[in-house]
């Protein structure tokens, strides 16, 4: 609903110096009408809330209420003994190995 005026608002303040030699009063005329429209146009932005925040947003909540609950997430513990598959050949390697054996590909690097 506000874009349209300041669009208009703004595109009449660009053009107001094009209208200053047409007539006696033409250039400041179209000047205070896009300052009118501007303003009017600030006005409707600033009633619609989209200056304001709201200080009990349930998104805001929701965002803690995530990075508590992945804070708090069990994380299976690997056994050192198991054998870790190779995705790159799928042979099972020893974890004291810091790379595949056969192919060289590493946990972490690209396939």
């Amino acid at each position: 609903m506000w874009r349209w005026p300041l669009a208009l608002g703004l595109a009449l303040l660009l053009l107001s110096p094009a209208f200053a030699g047409n007539g006696l009063m033409a250039g400041p005329v179209v000047g205070a009408a896009s300052t009118l429209i501007l303003v009017g146009a600030g006005l409707k932005l600033f009633e619609s809330g989209w200056f304001r925040r709201d200080p009990y947003d349930l998104g805001k909540l929701r965002e803690v209420h995530d990075r508590a609950s992945w804070s708090e997430t069990d994380v299976p513990d690997v056994d050192p003994d198991a054998e870790i598959l190779c995705l790159n050949c799928g042979d099972p390697y020893e974890p004291r190995f810091l790379s595949c054996p056969r192919c060289g590909w590493r946990p972490g690097s690209s396939l």
